[in-house]
């Protein structure tokens, strides 16, 4: 079974072929659905983390306490640039997620990153399916940090002291999660405008219906 995670409300049950889809009643009023794929030839968990990284913990705790047979993630998220080398619409391969939870006044005493780095499987996936798909893509690494903290100053000083090329609040904590429970990822990450666009939801669309997981059948 797959779970697969976004944040953002982006139209992708068309392009997993999703089949008798189900509301499912869970703790919190975490939104959660299940269903079958047709194109990945299996059944499907999708799970919309609107909220904080942890809400998004709690969430991933409770649906892999109900769901043992989990044995896949996608993650869906779009990113914010720190510098320009990500351009707009275009698909960033992670090399490494960053954590940072310290506010600015402290950075001067040192800065203290956590970091994981992605699989060398996940990036030769996500390669084959971007050319596939024809799609413009670079390499970045992407920090989670604290949203109450970021404003336009703070990406120029982020960017200053050379810490990450793109921000996702949510990547760290769910790529650290799947690290621990020992669960691979894919990771199908976007620079994309507050309002994502018919082009960024086409992109979406295309992505998530060449991806290849081993060990699927795909249809």
């Amino acid at each position: 079974m797959i779970l697969v995670i976004t944040k953002e409300n982006v139209e992708i049950t068309s392009a997993l072929k999703l089949n008798n889809q189900e509301q499912i009643q869970a703790s919190g009023n975490l939104d959660v659905k299940t269903g079958n794929s047709a194109s990945l030839n299996d059944g499907l968990i999708l799970f919309q983390c609107d909220a904080s990284p942890i809400q998004c913990k709690v969430g991933l705790n409770w649906i892999f306490n109900k769901y043992k047979s989990i044995d896949f993630i996608f993650f869906v998220g779009f990113l914010r640039p720190i510098n320009n080398s990500i351009l707009r619409n275009q698909v960033v391969i992670p090399t490494e997620f960053l954590n940072l939870d310290e506010p600015p006044v402290e950075w001067s005493q040192g800065i203290n990153l956590e970091n994981i780095s992605s699989s060398q499987e996940s990036q030769k996936i996500l390669r084959r399916g971007i050319h596939k798909s024809n799609l413009d893509f670079s390499y970045g690494r992407i920090l989670s940090y604290n949203q109450q903290y970021l404003t336009k100053n703070i990406i120029l000083e982020l960017n200053d002291y050379k810490i990450g090329d793109a921000i996702n609040d949510l990547t760290f904590s769910i790529n650290k999660y799947a690290l621990i429970n020992k669960v691979p990822i894919l990771n199908l990450l976007i620079r994309s405008q507050k309002k994502h666009s018919q082009k960024t939801k086409s992109i979406v669309k295309q992505l998530l219906s060449k991806m290849k997981i081993p060990g699927k059948v795909h249809g």
